[in-house]
């Protein structure tokens, strides 16, 4: 039933019998079925700007059955891909000679490609590829007259710099839209890290100061977890980040007394550390539970997983709350 209708009266009941509301979650989110905080906090780390949009974006992309088809004027999505895959990206661009040969190792060897710069038309030889048309048992994808293998684990990856494309309707059916173009919030962001760079070397320093506070990896060794070990602040830097130590000039080689600003890129990139630790934490506490037989207090082990992870987590909220701080 649609949501406009819940609660009114509908006209071909009888007796105006009264249309019941419409049962749905409140403050359903679809990003929390799809994705998690560590997830996100690693997309963002890898360069995927932080408003809702890139990662609503993102969430679509790693997700969608079909093949993802990235509008991306700004370049800002394909950085990001770019980072994420590494060394496993085929970058390709269509039209050079021999792109084709390229796109079929990469099929047959199940490697992520990156097909850049496509106009509002896909050359038709890659069609039977664009809508998975396996042949032989899905063992095969014909790309032109010859049968190329196909791997399931080959990722395919449009992106185009076209501001506003018009697809015919058999592509659209084959891939998935999704619109990278850059918001106000993204421009915000970035801006204020370029002004923060330019006008505010003497930030630096406390930033630098800030990022001593990272801590090691979370790294599991035979189903055990070890501790991190982490960077405890000095007394000195905790009070220039909450306001009351001696605080660094604001004036610069300019002039004028500029407001203190948030270096917000590299300290969220600490916070999206945090949180990816306590995800890390967390899986593994629960694999171990789901695998554990018999009475779980007598299983040292475990009991000694539970402990750490309970200590990591409470020093992580700790780093937390000092972030907030900082960026206050």
């Amino acid at each position: 039933m649609h949501p406009a209708r819940a609660g009114r009266v509908d006209p071909h009941a009888p007796s105006g019998v009264p249309v019941p509301p419409n049962c749905v979650t409140p403050g359903l989110d679809p990003l929390t079925m799809l994705t998690d905080d560590a997830d996100i906090a690693a997309w963002q780390n890898e360069g995927l700007p932080a408003d809702r949009m890139s990662t609503e974006n993102a969430t679509i992309l790693t997700s969608c059955q079909r093949w993802p088809l990235m509008v991306d004027p700004q370049l800002q999505g394909v950085k990001w891909i770019k980072a994420k895959y590494g060394e496993n990206l085929r970058v390709i661009r269509m039209g050079p000679r021999g792109y084709l040969e390229a796109v079929e190792r990469a099929l047959a060897a199940g490697d992520v490609v990156l097909i850049e710069n496509v106009g509002e038309t896909v050359d038709p030889v890659l069609g039977p590829l664009l809508g998975r048309e396996t042949i032989k048992k899905g063992r095969y994808i014909k790309i032109g007259d010859k049968e190329c293998e196909y791997n399931p684990s080959f990722r395919l990856i449009l992106h185009t710099k076209l501001a506003n494309p018009h697809y015919q309707p058999e592509l659209q059916a084959q891939c998935t839209l999704i619109n990278f173009t850059v918001t106000r919030d993204g421009l915000e962001d970035q801006l204020l890290a370029a002004v923060v760079s330019m006008e505010r070397p003497d930030l630096e320093q406390l930033k630098n100061d800030l990022l001593s506070l990272s801590f090691n990896e979370v790294s599991v060794d035979g189903g055990r977890v070890e501790e991190p070990s982490f960077i405890q602040p000095s007394q000195e830097l905790s009070e220039r980040a909450q306001g009351i130590g001696p605080q660094p000039s604001t004036t610069t080689t300019s002039g004028p007394v500029l407001p203190v600003l948030p270096v917000h890129s590299d300290l969220t990139k600490q916070q999206n550390g945090f949180k990816i630790t306590l995800k890390t934490l967390e899986d593994n506490l629960l694999s171990r539970l789901s695998s554990a037989s018999g009475d779980f207090l007598g299983d040292t082990e475990l009991v000694e997983n539970l402990e750490t992870t309970k200590r990591t987590a409470a020093e992580i909220q700790e780093k937390v709350l000092f972030y907030l701080y900082s960026d206050t």
